[in-house]
């Protein structure tokens, strides 16, 4: 049988969560109305939802989780660029320019001829 928690338990909870609770606990699968303590939006949230997945309520937190996800998408693109670059070089073809993407014509510069070609990287 689930837990059931009391008013002070569930305030308790949600400020270690970050938020401060402006109405009574209505239940851990009911909406409640609450602040974020940093950014002092107004929010509603579930608060069995929010302890399962963490997702970002309020703007500080959407803000966050953006700058997070930019940094290892950056991270991933340069590795992706990486492996083309030792791929293009396997098939003795060297980059005039910085990697396009997946499935884009990339400038590059016959080894074996001295050729200057446009390659599709596909699967990097």
């Amino acid at each position: 049988m689930p837990v059931r928690f009391t008013d002070a338990e569930a305030r308790h909870q949600l400020t270690a969560l970050g938020y401060s609770a402006v109405s009574e606990y209505p239940g851990s699968t009911k909406a409640w109305a609450a602040i974020c303590v940093t950014c002092h939006e107004a929010v509603t949230l579930v608060l069995n939802r929010v302890k399962r997945d963490d997702r970002p309520r309020c703007r500080c937190r959407r803000e966050k989780r953006a700058a997070a996800h930019g940094a290892s998408g950056e991270l991933k693109v340069r590795n992706n660029a990486d492996r083309a670059i030792g791929r293009m070089r396997t098939y003795d073809w060297e980059p005039l320019e910085p990697y396009p993407g997946a499935k884009k014509r990339w400038s590059c510069r016959c080894l074996r001829c001295g050729t200057v070609g446009t390659p599709i990287v596909v699967g990097a």
